[in-house]
C-alpha cells in the first residue's frame, strides 16, 4: 500500500528470501480498498484476511481513511485515536480490530499446516499483527517469534493511550511469549527494554532503487513531503530563515520556491501566510509515493521536520531514508533536545545539517550557502559518503542482522 511503513515490511520480506527457503505474509483485505503503491506484488505469496474496521468503512464511502492534523487534534480526533490505540478498546475499534485478528490467525494456521514455517515476523503498528503471532507463537511454540516495533505503543512523548499504566502491563504480558525485540533505532530501544529483556536494533534501510537523477527544479526548490504530527513537528524555523533570505536580499521571490505535499495543508497555510511566503508557497496536496519521490529527487534541498524530547530520542521516520535515497543536500529540523542519534546518522552520510527550534541562523547559513551554489552554476550536486550509504542499503541492514543472530535464524 501506499505508506512509508510498508517499505520496511516489503524490504524484510524480499531480503529474507536470501535466508529462509520461502517468506509467506499474512494481511489485511483493505490492502485492496487503499490506494495502492506501484510495486507489483503478484507474485508474492500473500494470505488475505479479511477486514471491517474504520479504513473499510471509510475508504467504501468514498472519504479518505487517513485524517489530517486538523482532524486529529479536535476533542473528537484525539478520543477516537486514543479509543484505536489502547488495549482492551483497540479490538472494537482499532486498525484490523477483532475480526482482523481472528482471520490473520486462521490463515497463518493454513500456511502452519502445508509449509514448514520456523520463525514468524510481526510489526506495530497496528497491533493487532502482535497479537495475532501472539498467540500463533502459544499454539505453535517451537516458532521463533520476532516483535517489531516501528513506533513505540507506549509513547512517553505523546499523550494517545487510556489508561497508560495498564497498556504497559498488557505489552509486557503479550511480549513475554517473544523471542526477540527488535525497533528502527536506539532510542526506541531503550523504552522497549521496559517489556522484554532482549532487544535488538534493526534500523530501516536506503532502497537503492530509487537511485534516480531526474532533473532539477528549475527554480530553487526547499521540499517537504509528508505529514505533520500534532505540534511536535514544526516548520517555523524553516519558514523564518526563508523570510531573512528574501528580506536581505539574498534570494528573491522569483527563484526560489517552497514546495509542500502531503495531507496537512490546513496546517501548513496559516504559518505561510504568517511568514509572507504565500509568492513562494506551492501547495501539491496529497500525492502517490512515486510522485513524492520525484519532488524528492528534483528539489535543491529536501526537509525533514521532526522532533525529540528528554525522555525520546532516535526518531529515526522511514521518511528520513526516502530522503537519503533521493540524495539531495537534507535539512533536518528537530523540535527539542540534542539528538545525537539522528546527528551521527547525516554526519556519517554527508546528507546535509541538522539544526533545532529557532536555529534561525544556521538555518540561513545552510541554505545561503546551497542557494549561492546554485545562482552561478545553476545546478547543485550533492555527494553523500559512499561507504557509508553502502552500511544502509537494505541488503547489508538485513546481512548484520542475520549474521549477528546467525544461531537463531538458522
Amino acid at each position: 500500500m501506499q505508506s512509508v511503513s510498508c517499505n520496511r515490511t516489503w524490504a524484510i520480506y524480499k531480503g529474507m528470501q536470501e535466508y529462509f527457503d520461502s517468506v509467506h505474509v499474512v494481511s489485511t483485505s483493505n490492502r485492496h480498498l487503499l490506494p495502492q503503491d506501484e510495486i507489483n506484488t503478484s507474485s508474492v505469496p500473500i494470505a488475505d484476511a479479511r477486514t471491517i474496521d474504520y479504513r473499510t468503512i471509510f475508504q467504501r464511502r468514498g472519504n479518505p481513511s487517513v485524517a489530517g492534523e486538523k482532524a486529529k487534534t479536535s476533542l473528537f480526533g484525539k478520543t477516537a485515536a486514543k479509543l484505536q490505540s489502547s488495549f482492551p478498546t483497540l479490538y472494537l475499534f482499532g486498525e484490523g480490530n477483532a475480526l482482523y485478528i481472528r482471520n490473520a490467525i486462521q490463515a497463518a494456521e493454513r500456511i502452519l499446516k502445508t509449509h514448514r514455517i520456523t520463525h514468524l515476523f510481526s510489526t506495530f503498528p497496528p497491533y493487532a499483527d502482535h497479537l495475532v503471532a501472539a498467540k500463533l507463537k502459544r499454539d505453535y511454540p517451537e516458532l521463533f517469534w520476532i516483535a517489531d516495533f516501528r513506533d513505540l505503543h507506549v509513547d512517553p512523548a505523546q499523550d494517545n493511550l487510556l489508561w497508560r499504566k495498564y497498556q504497559q502491563k498488557v505489552n509486557r504480558r503479550i511480549l513475554l511469549d517473544a523471542d526477540l525485540v527488535t525497533t528502527v533505532s536506539e532510542g526506541l530501544a531503550q523504552h522497549l527494554k521496559d517489556f522484554h529483556p532482549c532487544v535488538q536494533v534493526l534500523q530501516n534501510g536506503v532502497r537503492a532503487s530509487l537511485q534516480r537523477s531526474p532533473e532539477r527544479y528549475p527554480k530553487f526548490t526547499i521540499a517537504y513531503t509528508g505529514s505533520m504530527f500534532q505540534d511536535k513537528r514544526r516548520p517555523d524555523t524553516l519558514l523564518a530563515a526563508i523570510r531573512q533570505l528574501i528580506e536581505k536580499g539574498i534570494c528573491t521571490v522569483h527563484d526560489i520556491e517552497l514546495v509542500y505535499a502531503g495531507k496537512d495543508s490546513a496546517v501548513w497555510w496559516p504559518l505561510v501566510i504568517r511568514y509572507g511566503l504565500q509568492p513562494i508557497f506551492k501547495d501539491l496536496g496529497l500525492l502517490s509515493r512515486k510522485e513524492a519521490e520525484t519532488i524528492q529527487q528534483r528539489s535543491h534541498i529536501n526537509i525533514l521536520l521532526t522532533y525529540s524530547t528528554d525522555t525520546l530520542k532516535g526518531n529515526l521516520t522511514g521518511k528520513l531514508y526516502d530522503y537519503l535515497a533521493a540524495g539531495r543536500p537534507l535539512l533536518v529540523v528537530i523540535n527539542g533536545p540534542t539528538d545525537a542519534e539522528i546527528e551521527s546518522l547525516i554526519t556519517e552520510t554527508g546528507a546535509g545539517i541538522v539544526v533545532y527550534h529557532n536555529e534561525v541562523e544556521r538555518t540561513v547559513e545552510f541554505i545561503a550557502k546551497l542557494y549561492d551554489i546554485w545562482k552561478h552554476t545553476h545546478d547543485l550536486k550533492h555527494t553523500y559518503n559512499a561507504s557509508a550509504m553502502k552500511k544502509l542499503m537494505w541488503p547489508a541492514i538485513l546481512e548484520e542482522f542475520v549474521t549477528k543472530n546467525k544461531r537463531i535464524l538458522k
